[in-house]
């Protein structure tokens, strides 16, 4: 799923169970962290109509906006799990390729098991 479609997903969610409860002028609060909490963030950028607080808790804000360095995260990461057993990283790079092979290979099986409106391609991956 698109990062549109996950906001607009959530936006019609808060409009229906709003509706459904018949408190149409009830606060909303979108919270997260780390990526959700960038979601929760960008939704209320984008729906300010509808979430009336968002809260993003080490959401990876300037990451995301070229103002620090993106890999900081994954190489962070890389290091803990490398302290932990020097063999983990390059098998979970193994495993992430592997995904990738098959990820690009099944795509129209994930179009067709998700009942998708568009037919997934290779530029959908990121």
């Amino acid at each position: 799923m698109k990062v549109d479609q996950a906001l607009n997903d959530f936006a019609l969610c808060v409009e229906n169970f709003k509706n459904k409860l018949n408190i149409p002028n009830a606060k909303v609060l979108s919270l997260g962290g780390s990526y959700g909490g960038l979601l929760s963030i960008w939704m209320r950028i984008r729906f300010p109509n509808i979430i009336d607080v968002g809260y993003g808790a080490s959401a990876p804000i300037f990451e995301n906006y070229g103002l620090a360095d993106p890999n900081f995260f994954f190489d962070k990461i890389t290091s803990v799990v490398d302290s932990y057993n020097s063999n983990c990283p390059n098998l979970i790079r193994s495993a992430f390729s592997q995904i990738d092979i098959t990820y690009s290979t099944k795509l129209l099986e994930l179009t067709q098991k998700f009942n998708l409106c568009d037919n997934l391609t290779s530029d959908d991956k990121d």
